[in-house]
């Protein structure tokens, strides 16, 4: 098996589906990473990704990628996909570098609000991927750790800070 054929495969399928996709690389950590999103979700990000949840999945695919998925709470109150990615090692730089990629898509993206889980690697991606807000965005993007997670994680909810 070739990554790199497999990537490209993907890649063709996904935008005969309607995606856009980007391959992207960071030389500094000797990463890689594939965004795709259909325009239909970046509408839904735009609309509605004020409160937006990040989360990640191990294990998924041959190549032990992560696979991250970006969620909106839609105007229904349900739980929707805004966008995904999938990324060859989980470190800031690389989840940073697709959270921005995601947003030269979806340039009126703006959260508030980005739940996450405990996770040091995406708290700091978000602060990388939010750096130098222009005027008449959102001065500042909170991140709110998942409190099911911490209670799965500790077996005792947290107080909150």
């Amino acid at each position: 098996d070739n990554i790199e054929t497999d990537i490209f495969e993907a890649t063709s399928h996904l935008e005969n589906q309607g995606y856009q996709v980007n391959h992207f690389r960071v030389s500094s950590h000797s990463t890689q990473g594939l965004v795709f999103v259909h325009s239909a979700q970046l509408t839904k990000l735009r609309n509605y990704g004020w409160l937006t949840l990040i989360d990640s999945t191990h294990k998924t695919n041959k190549y032990d990628w992560c696979l991250f998925t970006l969620y909106i709470h839609d105007g229904y109150g349900c739980w929707d996909v805004g966008a995904h990615f999938f990324i060859s090692r989980e470190d800031g730089d690389t989840v940073a570098e697709a959270i921005k990629i995601i947003r030269s898509n979806c340039q009126h993206w703006m959260p508030r609000y980005i739940l996450m889980n405990q996770s040091n690697v995406e708290a700091n991606a978000i602060k990388k991927a939010f750096l130098g807000l222009q005027a008449g965005e959102q001065e500042c993007v909170e991140g709110v750790v998942i409190e099911y997670h911490l209670h799965k994680s500790y077996g005792q909810y947290p107080i909150l800070i």
